[in-house]
């Protein structure tokens, strides 16, 4: 996988994810800060002439480093707390296709404390470069499983005192009226046709944000985003 986002390569190199070289135009600085990561981590440095950069990476800006796919984590390595007093919070993403949104969802959890993201296998967006700019390089410290049966795991996850959220724009209740003050996971479905039924179905609750009446429904990202926001009022209850 190519990452050519300055920011994006040094959180990986920050969080020691795998990156087997480097590659430079030969016309490109590369900027102190990242050049020092690099060399502590002791990545190969390729220098290639500028014309045959813009062959290669059209796309890239001068730099750009070669990694592997993001590593997936186990359902259990995501059920810890933000805070030894607070609650635990956490994204199940159900068949979202587009990686600019799973992206900046992932940036939400960053931001708002959540534990990790637990996603479907099928139909979900592939994690590569546009879900990694989306986030903002947040997607490399973030825990991330991916699950076949996500019934299953909410059914599993219920027995460890986590509340369920589906999200519908259309009916439920107002996210105002949600009890937060619990340990809470928060579904959200395709851009689409939202959660599957046969998810909605082991949620607790459904919730929706109310809007202006006449406008069809907000964005599956920017939803999260107010979602997540409302629930980390309670993270450090």
């Amino acid at each position: 996988m190519l990452i050519s986002k300055i920011r994006d390569i040094e959180e990986l190199l920050i969080h020691k994810k795998n990156i087997s070289k480097i590659i430079v135009s030969r016309d490109k600085k590369i900027p102190e800060p990242l050049y020092k990561l690099i060399r502590v981590s002791k990545i190969p440095i390729y220098k290639i002439p500028d014309e045959v950069f813009k062959v290669k990476f059209s796309r890239e800006s001068g730099i750009v480093a070669i990694t592997g796919e993001i590593e997936f984590v186990d359902v259990k390595d995501i059920l810890t707390k933000s805070d030894k007093k607070g609650f635990l919070r956490i994204l199940l993403i159900d068949e979202i296709e587009d990686p600019q949104n799973v992206g900046a969802m992932v940036r939400s959890c960053a931001c708002f404390g959540f534990s990790g993201i637990i996603m479907t296998s099928r139909r979900t967006s592939f994690i590569g470069e546009g879900a990694i700019k989306a986030s903002a390089g947040t997607i490399f410290r973030q825990k991330i499983a991916r699950v076949n049966n996500l019934s299953d795991v909410i059914e599993k996850l219920k027995k460890e005192d986590i509340w369920f959220i589906g999200t519908d724009s259309h009916s439920g209740l107002p996210l105002w009226e949600i009890d937060f003050k619990r340990n809470i996971g928060i579904v959200m479905g395709n851009e689409e046709r939202g959660i599957r039924k046969k998810i909605v179905e082991h949620c607790d609750y459904v919730a929706r944000i109310p809007i202006t009446e006449g406008e069809d429904s907000l964005n599956v990202s920017v939803a999260f985003g107010i979602i997540a926001y409302e629930s980390s009022k309670y993270i450090f209850s």
